[in-house]
């Protein structure tokens, strides 16, 4: 019988200032874009992981992102998304990342296993990101989710002529550095 010893990575990441982080949404007369302001995010972000062959899995590695950051372009709009995180109930999301799995034949691709809590509810997804380790390490890709696989009800406006749709899209170009 043999043992295999595990190497445990323990770490600190920053987020730079030009990392990106914006939800896309549609109603059924227009778009709406809501940002988050990563400069909310300054301090140091602990990240513990084992590496397997082409594979981290991540035992630490979660991205708490309050709702009131996000800037959707007005303060009407701003407040209707806000109703729609339950943020007086709920002020965060967290984005947990459990596992990087890399296929060599992919290049810079890889399929990153996550959840998601929000208003409460915790969902896994499963979604390809483009990694990049030029200056730093960058994360980019994006992610449909159902506002609704949450019990998020999509708000209607004016009498219920203006919906918006059950379907978002977050999307991210986060740029880490080790500290």
């Amino acid at each position: 019988m043999s043992f295999t010893l595990i190497n445990e990575t323990k770490t600190t990441v920053l987020l730079s200032p030009e990392s990106k982080l914006y939800v896309e949404g549609t109603t059924n007369i227009s778009d709406f874009n809501c940002k988050f302001d990563i400069n909310a995010l300054k301090g140091k972000i602990p990240v513990t992981f084992v590496k397997h062959s082409n594979n981290l899995t991540f035992k630490q590695a979660k991205l708490t992102l309050n709702n009131n950051c996000f800037d959707c372009g007005s303060k009407g709009i701003n407040n209707d998304f806000n109703k729609l995180l339950k943020t007086e109930d709920y002020p965060q999301i967290v984005l947990t990342l459990n596992e990087l799995k890399q296929n060599p034949a992919a290049g810079n691709v890889a399929e990153a296993k996550l959840q998601i809590d929000m208003a409460g509810i915790t969902k896994p997804y499963n979604i390809p990101v483009n990694i990049n380790k030029e200056n730093g390490i960058r994360v980019k890709g994006q992610l449909d989710l159902k506002i609704s696989d949450f019990k998020l009800e999509p708000p209607k406006k004016v009498f219920g002529l203006i919906k918006v749709k059950d379907v978002i899209t977050i999307h991210f170009d986060l740029v880490l550095n080790r500290c």
